[in-house]
């Protein structure tokens, strides 16, 4: 299927009920992976800097910093700082489902184009390295030219539905890490603290701990 753009103008744009649907999935994408985004720097400003104060010193060293940079940092960050092998197993997971197939479904969503064909289908081409692609057809080389798939509203909300999912899982993993935290506070803080503060903490029972208990 060749897809043969519609030339519309603005107006056009506006009134196509089809192409307004597809805006507000597509604006939903952009909302979501925002929150995703938010979540994986939350994140590692717990795990890494949670002692910082300024959390400017977060912000600074993530505004310079690509995404998938930054999920990378977190992995290893974790890695050093985990509560548990549970813990940084699951977040693993999760870290590899966003800077895997969530991120590459986020770019085709935002990069590729849409268009309504002279059919009046709503196709997207795809744009970038698979574009165009090199195989093998019987020994030989041959060119491979992605053709236009037809816009499915339902492979957008599997997204979102996704995407979502992940984002709530990072948001738990931010607070299991501080519970665990402040439960484990490192030696050099808790000899930080003046004699009298030490006087008035609790040290932590594991084995009196409701939360472990059945």
């Amino acid at each position: 299927m060749v897809a043969i753009p519609k030339m519309l103008n603005g107006d056009e744009i506006l009134q196509n009920k089809d192409l307004g649907e597809l805006a507000k999935h597509l604006g939903f994408v952009v909302i979501v992976w925002g929150m995703v985004e938010e979540a994986t720097r939350e994140l590692f400003g717990s795990v890494a800097l949670i002692n910082e104060g300024d959390t400017h010193v977060t912000q600074t060293v993530l505004a310079y910093t690509p995404f998938r940079d930054q999920v990378n940092i977190l992995r290893r960050t974790a890695f050093i700082r985990r509560p548990n092998s549970d813990w940084f197993r699951d977040l693993d997971a999760v870290l590899t489902r966003i800077e895997g197939p969530l991120h590459n479904k986020r770019n085709r969503f935002i990069h590729d184009p849409w268009i309504e064909n002279d059919d009046g289908i709503i196709v997207r081409t795809e744009r970038g390295k698979g574009e165009v692609t090199v195989a093998k057809d019987n020994g030989a080389r041959t060119l491979k030219v992605t053709e236009p798939k037809p816009a499915t509203l339902d492979e957008v909300r599997a997204f979102l539905n996704d995407a979502y999912d992940a984002h709530k899982a990072l948001l738990q993993f931010r607070t299991d890490y501080i519970v665990w935290f402040a439960k484990n506070p490192p030696p050099y803080l808790w000899e930080e603290l003046t004699p009298e503060w030490q006087a008035e903490i609790e040290p932590y029972d594991p084995e009196n701990d409701p939360d472990l208990m059945g």
